[in-house]
């Protein structure tokens, strides 16, 4: 892995799923712009988390620490 881009939970579930980020947004209920600073890597709250994690198939920490592998 090249480590000037690290990796990214979010994104690389959300391209697996096929989905915009308006997509997951609507089905997570907020903004595409805070699904674009979740994979920037600003972490998204528990709640959250738990309903992005749930969409994407991923486990809620790879939603909060986006950047850290799981």
């Amino acid at each position: 892995m090249n480590n000037d881009q690290p990796c990214n939970n979010v994104k690389k579930a959300r391209d697996s799923a096929q989905l915009s980020q308006k997509e997951l947004a609507t089905k997570v209920n907020c903004s595409d712009s805070h699904i674009s600073k979740i994979e920037k890597g600003s972490g998204a709250s528990p709640k959250l988390a738990k309903r992005i994690a749930k969409v994407l198939g991923i486990p809620p920490h790879a939603v909060i620490y986006p950047n850290e592998p799981y």
